[in-house]
């Protein structure tokens, strides 16, 4: 096969089969020889039941897979953020670059925004294959979007950033790429004992005072996780922001 690909027909029906790889027609496109696919809740909701709102035609399937990495097989004539052999992990939306909000620089609002694995008309072909294609500006470095998140935070001069996951292996790795304070939380505790648990680990409680909330300014939640965003709320001050 020169494109293996998995493709989702509907629900637990999947199949792997060799699609054309993509041709490089516009000079600002990239083509990713894909290394890993991340699997998602939304995935985990397709394989389901065939599709999020608007069902997959079972007739040509979709293409599943978009969180991905890989790295730059070729690139277009007028690519210059990425050569070949660079290492890379991709953007899975792609804007319309030409409305209000694109051109604010808020292109994740925009209305036609086309993500990797979403039924269309017309389809958008996922990233779980062997060759990929996705324009330059939509490919960034290496990271989760949590790792990425808090780089990005110190980088704006964050006063202290304290990432949270379940996985020690994960927060290690942030401890020695970021040198950011971190917490391992526990699936089996409730939402307010986790940001209890939190809040007196790093002395962030709100003294004398005896309710749920803390001190901290600003959560950004990336996992999407109910029990996540309540933990969020839980070990935020009066007024803070949970994004």
């Amino acid at each position: 096969m020169q494109n293996p690909s998995i493709v989702l027909y509907g629900p637990h029906t999947a199949k792997q089969e060799d699609r054309p790889i993509p041709t490089l027609t516009n000079p600002h496109d990239v083509l990713i020889r894909i290394a890993y696919v991340g699997v998602c809740g939304s995935d985990v909701h397709f394989w389901n039941h065939g599709g999020i709102g608007r069902p997959i035609n079972p007739s040509t399937g979709i293409v599943m897979g978009h969180e991905a990495s890989g790295t730059v097989h070729s690139i277009g004539s007028s690519v210059t953020r990425v050569a070949p052999g660079s290492r890379v992990a991709i953007e899975p939306g792609t804007p319309c670059r030409l409305c209000t909000f694109c051109k604010a620089g808020t292109y994740h609002l925009c209305r036609q925004m086309r993500f990797a694995a979403a039924p269309g008309p017309p389809d958008t072909p996922g990233a779980l294959c062997k060759y990929y294609m996705v324009p330059e500006d939509m490919v960034m470095g290496s990271g989760t979007i949590g790792l990425m998140v808090a780089a990005v935070a110190r980088e704006f001069g964050a006063h202290r950033i304290i990432l949270v996951d379940i996985l020690a292996q994960k927060l290690a790795f942030a401890r020695e790429w970021l040198g950011v304070e971190t917490f391992l939380a526990s699936p089996s505790l409730t939402p307010e004992d986790s940001a209890a648990k939190l809040l007196a680990q790093f002395g962030l409680e709100e003294p004398g005072i005896d309710t749920t909330g803390g001190r901290v300014d600003t959560v950004i939640e990336c996992s999407g996780a109910a029990s996540s965003i309540s933990t969020g709320v839980h070990v935020l001050r009066p007024g803070g922001v949970d994004v």
